[in-house]
């Protein structure tokens, strides 16, 4: 029920159907102006590069995150959901999974979408399932470890738009840092979380960014980061005073 109104708080938010109509447009533009007709594969690898699309969807995510609960304490409505006969844990936790959930109803919109537009628009060609299911899985892992980080910062901030900068910069910005110490020859950069939390490397025909590093490296990495987000986020969250 508290995920059920969690979802529901941000389903009516403008920001959500803003995103929605974003994401419908660059879809239905993929399919028309893409270099896909004439293709006996252009059906199937419009689907394949409509996978990029998903960064979008964690960049609207990653700001939506940030300010679910810091919002709630910059607007004082926090007061009112402390006051329900319900865990501070459960709440912030709704909150979480709230993200989640309609992260992944994004990208299955993404793909449905994309399928719909390109059936109407292209000629249909073989589709690659599993490269198709396994990056629509990959970029979800990438989404929920941005969120998780973005989820900490609105935990921590009771400003939403210092959580939302802070979780733009720690994000994204870590492309600069991790390009910067991979070119300055650093190995420090393979424990750095942005690197580790994109596992397509080690699928398919492509390598690991950096020496040293494997799926089962990366993945520990992963947990220990997801670990420290959540924890750090719980911590702070019930014992703040309101």
């Amino acid at each position: 029920m508290l995920i059920a109104n969690e979802c529901m708080k941000i389903h009516s938010r403008r920001f959500f159907w803003m995103i929605s109509l974003v994401l419908l447009c660059i879809v239905i533009m993929s399919a028309l102006f893409g270099d896909y007709e004439g293709s006996e594969t252009g059906f199937g690898d419009m689907l394949i590069a409509n996978t990029n699309i998903n960064i979008l969807i964690t960049f609207f995510m990653v700001i939506e995150a940030s300010r679910i609960v810091a919002a709630e304490f910059s607007t004082g409505t926090i007061r009112m959901l402390l006051i329900r006969p319900v865990s501070r844990t459960k709440i912030m936790y709704a909150k979480f999974f709230a993200i989640c959930l309609l992260t992944a109803a994004l990208m299955v919109g993404l793909l449905l979408t994309s399928f719909i537009s390109g059936y109407f628009i292209l000629p249909l060609g073989s589709i690659r399932g599993p490269e198709l299911l396994s990056s629509y899985l990959l970029n979800y892992v990438f989404a929920f470890i941005a969120i998780s980080l973005a989820f900490m910062m609105s935990a921590v901030s009771r400003s939403s738009a210092t959580a939302t900068a802070l979780s733009i910069a720690l994000t994204f910005g870590s492309f600069i840092g991790n390009a910067l110490f991979m070119f300055g020859g650093n190995n420090i950069a393979k424990y750095f979380w942005l690197i580790n939390a994109d596992l397509s490397p080690y699928f398919g025909d492509n390598e690991p960014i950096l020496d040293g590093m494997t799926l089962s490296f990366s993945i520990t990495v992963d947990l220990i980061y997801l670990l420290l987000f959540h924890a750090v986020a719980w911590g702070v969250f019930v014992r703040r005073d309101v």
